[in-house]
């Protein structure tokens, strides 16, 4: 943060503050915050113009580049973007373009909380980032107005609209946004949906905590249609790839990188067995493990593939073989797929010959399990190199095994007793328990129906509920047939466990949502609860856990002061949050050693300390003292004394 000093002949001293909390969970109000995952966005539709806008942004994320905000008309356009780490910011009224940077002294992406302002008022454009740092220009004349708004955050919904980032190459945002105001309105107040407005798409609630992962950190796979794209693989003349893996199902993708016009690297697992292909030049390649795929063992695996020969080694079998004629190297053109590919590629790879075991319920084919010790190329990779992920989390958790069986047994859905009263009991629920920022299926034994199926002559598949309200502090997966009506999920879906809850962190106790019942059986004679014309309320027990504080820099992480003076730190340069715990126990610690510069509090001046209260903080009694080091820095941290 940096503030305006009064005229002085003393040399200005710039200070640097960091905050250095590598557990944090990065949640914070989940009403307004919301997680992008690198090919998320919101769109609204609208109509109007005017000669005086702003735009309020607040975000965090690891990531160098990606999309924070574009509002696009026919002929006007306001993009702005995280470039290379630096913010940068387009505008064209209709007379010329012109781009805005913030300064380069400061990276952005650094995982800490920051805030964009962006004032237009007729031809003047001011960008201030961390209330701080400020760039201002004149737009030519005469046009002053933005008009034809279609607004846009973190990403795009397709391709039409990439002729406007033609200086740069866009990419989606990854990390979290809140308090995005465009003209004082807030574009995240709702994450719905609503028909020719406003489209919501692969947007969550909270700061997802995979955003603050390290290399080291185990991935999880829950859902068919999950994956991680990383940066395309580099195969100059050979490339390797090792990772050790868990497997909770007997068939996935593991695997999928293209080369173009047909040509692909994959791994993937077929009854258990592990299977490499690859395919250069229109010949295609395979090799299959003779060890199987344990579900209850970590295996690793070590892919090496060279313009001769392919290798596979699979725990301690080691298979190798050698192309029909030697080959060119394998020039990858697109991200590298870990544990599934996304929609628009799945074609492609059925196309080649994978995913064979895809059936109706396996509308993605992903791997499901566990990756760990990801390497490429010799260098460790994870989830911080992710371009887009979906159906992911940090960590493996136990896997419960779900058979996989064409018909559930109708005894399991009959009345408990015979005197239940139908017009009661229809319906009858179990509340589900889940941690708080944590996921849960919820499964036959949450929702069951007091229906005796092999009497209606109607299957479990055709017994469907509907989301008529969804979720306030989560979400719903459904791992369901990609043919099936939006939002909607079977009695079977329920067996198989394809439905999961995933809280986004927040702090509340309870949530909910609202379903009704429906049968797709063109039988007459069905039950007259099975229309859709009751709706069902499903409760959610939310199990409380102490979450980090948050430390945040309102100002920034920089400030000026004299030389050889002393500077009183607030709680608007330093802001700590934690909705576990009363601000009066938390404390601040610095990190790492202290040379010259300190900081003192008012009680005992002229001493250094290391820790200091937030009631100190509060009541000014905070100071650092500078003694001659033209630039220093201190990292910070808050704690409640529990996290």
């Amino acid at each position: 943060m940096q503030n305006y000093l009064p005229p002085s002949a003393a040399q200005p001293e710039s200070f640097k503050f960091s905050n250095n909390r590598p557990n944090d969970p990065l949640i914070k109000d989940p009403f307004c915050t919301a997680s992008f995952y690198g090919d998320g966005f919101v769109q609204l539709k609208t109509a109007g113009s005017s000669s005086k806008n702003s735009l309020h942004v607040r975000f965090r994320t690891s990531c160098a580049d990606g999309l924070l905000f574009l509002a696009a008309g026919e002929t006007d356009y306001l993009w702005v973007v995280l470039q290379a780490g630096l913010i940068q910011a387009q505008i064209d009224l209709g007379s010329g373009e012109r781009t805005l940077l913030s300064e380069k002294t400061t990276l952005l992406n650094d995982l800490t909380w920051h805030s964009i302002e962006l004032q237009h008022h007729d031809h003047n454009v001011t960008l201030t980032v961390d209330r701080s740092s400020k760039s201002s220009l004149m737009m030519p004349s005469p046009d002053v107005e933005l008009s034809g708004w279609e607004l846009y955050v973190g990403g795009l919904e397709n391709s039409d609209k990439l002729y406007l980032f033609s200086d740069i190459s866009y990419v989606g945002f990854r990390g979290c946004l809140d308090e995005v105001l465009f003209n004082e309105y807030n574009l995240l107040s709702s994450f719905r949906s609503y028909s020719g407005y406003k489209t919501v798409h692969e947007v969550s609630l909270g700061c997802s905590s995979q955003f603050s992962a390290s290399v080291n950190d185990s991935i999880s796979f829950f859902s068919s249609k999950a994956y991680v794209s990383l940066p395309t693989w580099e195969v100059p003349q050979e490339g390797e790839f090792e990772c050790e893996f868990y497997s909770s199902a007997e068939n996935g993708l593991l695997l999928y990188s293209s080369a173009g016009k047909g040509d692909y690297v994959a791994l993937e697992i077929r009854h258990k067995h592990l299977v490499a292909f690859v395919r250069v030049d229109g010949s295609k390649t395979v090799v299959s493990s003779i060890a199987i795929v344990s579900e209850e063992n970590w295996h690793s695996v070590r892919l090496y593939v060279t313009p001769w020969a392919l290798q596979l080694n699979f725990d301690y079998e080691i298979l190798n073989t050698s192309f029909p004629v030697k080959s060119r190297a394998v020039q990858m053109n697109g991200p590298l797929f870990l544990g599934g590919v996304n929609t628009k590629t799945i074609a492609e790879v059925h196309r080649n010959g994978l995913l064979f075991s895809l059936s109706k319920y396996d509308s993605g084919g992903s791997f499901k399990g566990c990756l760990r010790n990801i390497r490429v190329n010799g260098q460790d990779m994870g989830l911080p190199n992710a371009l887009v992920t979906k159906d992911v989390s940090i960590g493996c958790e136990p896997v419960t095994h779900v058979n996989h069986i064409p018909m559930a047994n109708p005894n399991n859905f009959q009345p408990e007793s015979p005197q239940f009263d139908k017009t009661q009991t229809f319906v009858l629920l179990k509340d589900l328990e889940v941690p708080e920022g944590g996921r849960a299926p919820i499964g036959s034994k949450h929702i069951r129906l007091n229906l005796e199926f092999h009497k209606l002559g109607i299957q479990q598949s055709q017994v469907m509920f509907r989301i008529e309200e969804q979720p306030v502090h989560g979400q719903l997966i459904l791992d369901v047939y990609s043919d099936q009506k939006e939002n909607t999920f079977s009695v079977l879906d329920l067996y198989q466990g394809r439905v999961m809850y995933v809280h986004g962190g927040s702090e509340d106790p309870q949530d909910y949502f609202m379903f009704s019942v429906f049968t797709t059986s063109i039988n007459k004679g069905v039950h007259g609860y099975l229309k859709g014309n009751h709706l069902y309320r499903f409760n959610i027990i939310v199990t409380p856990i102490n979450d980090a504080p948050e430390l945040s820099l309102p100002e920034g992480n920089h400030f000026i002061l004299l030389e050889n003076s002393k500077r009183c730190l607030s709680v608007d340069m330093l802001r700590a949050t934690d909705p576990d715990s009363n601000y009066t126990e938390l404390v601040f610690s610095l990190l790492g050693d202290q040379f010259a510069d300190f900081l003192e509090l008012a009680d005992n001046p002229g001493k250094p300390v290391t820790s200091f209260s937030h009631m100190d903080l509060e009541q000014g009694k905070v100071t650092f003292v500078h003694k001659g080091i033209k630039n220093s820095s201190i990292a910070i941290r808050v704690s409640d004394e529990k996290k």
